[in-house]
């Protein structure tokens, strides 16, 4: 296409969101505030929303909104099912970069 759509393509495919936590296998207690955080790479933008899935599905955001400085306490809320498949993605509110964690668990305190 143009050469616009060419440097927005490279963009895309060079910018990343790494999670890193909760990292794989981590447990951690509903209703209490556990820090997340994450790693960037090329250009992802200035602010990020910070959501919890669950096998694949969309439960709930966690943070509408943060600054993209890689860590951000968030509260699990205490309603959640206890069990593994969760996992926080996180996703750039300017550009169209998205992360995704792990999988880790929710367990009662």
């Amino acid at each position: 296409g143009t050469l616009e759509g060419w440097a927005l393509d490279i963009v895309a495919k060079s910018s990343s969101i790494n999670v890193s936590k909760p990292g794989k296998n981590d447990a951690v207690v509903r209703g209490q505030k556990t820090a997340v955080r994450w790693s960037n790479e090329g250009v992802v933008g200035d602010d990020v929303r910070i959501e919890l899935w669950r096998n694949g599905a969309f439960l709930r955001s966690l943070k509408n909104t943060t600054p993209n400085d890689g860590k951000q306490r968030v509260r699990f809320p205490a309603n959640l099912d206890t069990g593994n498949g969760y996992q926080v993605r996180i996703e750039s509110l300017s550009t169209d970069v998205i992360g995704i964690g792990k999988n880790f668990s929710i367990v009662n305190l």
